[in-house]
């Protein structure tokens, strides 16, 4: 599904019982500066002598590769598989271990306090407080490179975790967007049909076509304007529903 085939608009709310939202492009952006020094800081902890910028790239290209390897597979992949492949791709055979790992999401945990992620928009705290009075509200990401733990506290540090009742994320199920099993993990911890949770998702392939092979209704959203419309909407059509 391509964004021409979804909008912002929102489907009939009167069904709507929960309302689930993904993370990144979503709720959160990440900080311009943090990919550059995670690079630099995981090139030091794997030991490595070339050059940071091209490790950085071919860090970033596998990290691609591996999104979309997860899309096609459903399986979640973590930080060792993706700097693994990142090592490959670079001539290497180096087998990134369980100490490797815990060095590498220390190093990378340090960092996304150094240079942390952002809110889509200023007005999102305060509009998903309001919008988590009427319905409940639940996160459905994937995790990437960085752990649900972790993204936790990115959300309690920008305010943003208190309005969710469930938190799901891809590391700590084992499947990934699109796979409908991630969307029923969060459908099952609400409590409510699918058929009536909203799913908020800025990928059209991830969040729109995977909410709906799990019997959500998505919302596509495509900029920080429209995640914060969004909320607004659904904040005003609760508030009407129950006047």
């Amino acid at each position: 599904m391509t964004r021409e085939q979804a909008s912002t608009a929102l489907p009939g709310t009167d069904d709507v019982r929960a309302v689930s939202f993904d993370i990144w492009l979503t709720l959160v952006r990440s900080n311009p500066d943090f990919k550059r020094a995670r690079a630099a800081a995981f090139h030091e902890v794997l030991g490595l002598t070339g050059p940071v910028d091209d490790f950085a790239a071919t860090l970033r290209e596998a990290d691609r590769r591996t999104d979309r390897e997860c899309e096609r597979t459903g399986v979640d992949l973590d930080v060792r598989h993706r700097v693994g492949a990142a090592l490959v791709a670079a001539g290497r055979s180096d087998v990134v271990d369980a100490p490797t790992v815990r060095r590498l999401l220390e190093a990378q945990d340090a960092l996304v306090e150094a240079h942390p992620p952002r809110a889509m928009h200023p007005g999102l705290a305060e509009g998903l407080a309001a919008l988590s009075a009427r319905v409940p509200l639940a996160v459905t990401s994937n995790t990437g490179m960085i752990p649900g733990v972790t993204m936790r506290r990115v959300l309690a540090r920008l305010g943003l975790l208190d309005p969710f009742v469930v938190t799901t994320f891809s590391d700590e199920v084992g499947r990934a967007k699109p796979d409908p099993a991630i969307f029923r993990a969060t459908v099952d911890a609400l409590g409510v049909p699918a058929s009536t949770v909203l799913h908020v998702g800025d990928n059209p392939e991830a969040d729109v076509a995977g909410a709906t092979a799990a019997g959500l209704v998505p919302c596509l959203v495509d900029s920080p304007e429209s995640v914060h419309a969004v909320v607004q909407n659904l904040v005003a059509a609760r508030a009407e529903g129950a006047a």
